[in-house]
């Protein structure tokens, strides 16, 4: 499971985090602040969890990614060629996007992307909500 979230989201002051829960092994649990070269915002730490849960994740074997943001998912996924042909004027947290899809094209194993919906009671986006 991963989350972003942003305190002052779109201000100049805003902070970002990024948060990852691994259910079989929360002692690898995530919870960390956006780089401050990297634009704060929401989508920023979302895109983090995501690329240091990959980072973490063996490169062997098939995996599930569970997030509750749709518009993360899809950027990595189905929308993921036309940003790239835009030249990724839509998204400040490039950076990010780029390494996490490096790292994705890296592994041997495919990752799978399932969206969950947030503040649900799902207890995985909930702990990756509170870490993040």
């Amino acid at each position: 499971y991963t989350d972003g979230a942003c305190d002052r989201n779109g201000d100049l002051d805003a902070e970002a985090r990024a948060g990852a829960h691994f259910p079989a092994n929360p002692e690898d649990d995530i919870s960390t602040c956006v780089p401050g070269r990297v634009d704060q915002m929401n989508n920023s730490g979302e895109a983090l969890a995501i690329l240091l849960t990959i980072k973490k994740l063996p490169k062997e074997g098939d995996v599930i990614i569970r997030s509750d943001s749709q518009i993360m998912i899809d950027a990595l996924t189905i929308n993921l060629p036309r940003i790239a042909a835009e030249g990724w004027t839509e998204y400040g947290n490039r950076v990010v996007l780029e390494l996490t899809i490096a790292f994705l094209k890296d592994r041997p194993g495919k990752v799978f992307f399932e969206k969950v919906k947030g503040h649900s009671g799902d207890t995985g986006n909930d702990r990756a909500d509170e870490l993040a």
